[in-house]
């Protein structure tokens, strides 16, 4: 049986799994019978989360733990790593998660830097966008992160995270509502997990070009 699991992923016919007891990265089948590891014993202290790259059949390993990426041949080749731990351009504190666009360009959510940071394929740092702050276009703990298709190069960018605001009544205007994205730089929405659930409000979404408030689904709320 698995004990103490973390990040899974779909891909090849096959589940990834990371798996703290071992710090590695199991491999089963559809049946659960594992095929092989990813990793040495002890690699991946806390393998957060693992996102399956189709296009180069490829794995990114999220570990938080050692604060960084490391990305795998789905057979289980080391290829590379990004980051280390500190706050400077490709350097991650506490990252939290990761995905990946048609392209292969890699983003991850650098929880404690208040960011999202944008790699290419060959993991060179591209950018970076987000900061620390309770307003529209801020984050407090960004967590989960996903893509859609709307560009290979440019895809709407979904985070999860948390609002510590606890004024949910007052409705706050956004500052720059209608600002167009310079270059087609993309958008960027929020959903946002309201940390008092007894309060019974409902998830936040706004879009927002990289850095800059660009719409809002609504008025209400404030960063994650």
């Amino acid at each position: 049986s698995l004990t103490n699991t973390r990040g899974i992923c779909w891909g090849a016919g096959k589940l990834f799994i990371g798996l703290v007891d071992m710090g590695r990265v199991g491999v089963f089948t559809p049946d659960g019978e594992l095929i092989s590891w990813i990793g040495q014993m002890g690699q991946f202290p806390n393998p957060l989360d693992i996102v399956y790259d189709a296009g180069r059949r490829r794995l990114l390993i999220v570990d938080n733990k050692v604060h960084n990426v490391f990305v795998y041949s789905e057979t289980g080749d080391s290829l590379f790593a990004l980051g280390k731990r500190g706050d400077a351009e490709g350097e991650f504190n506490f990252p939290q998660s990761a995905a990946v666009d048609p392209d292969g360009n890699m983003y991850v959510v650098d929880a404690f830097n208040f960011r999202v940071e944008i790699f290419d394929v060959n993991g060179k740092f591209l950018r970076a966008f987000g900061r620390q702050g309770n307003v529209y276009g801020a984050f407090l703990r960004p967590k989960g992160i996903a893509l859609d298709k709307t560009s290979a190069s440019t895809p709407n960018v979904y985070i999860t995270g948390e609002t510590k605001s606890t004024d949910f009544t007052s409705a706050v205007t956004p500052p720059g509502v209608g600002l167009t994205c310079a270059g087609n730089s993309g958008s960027l929405a929020f959903v946002a997990e309201l940390s008092q659930t007894a309060l019974n409000v409902p998830s936040v979404a706004y879009s927002a070009c990289f850095g800059h408030i660009s719409g809002a689904a609504t008025t209400s709320g404030n960063a994650i």
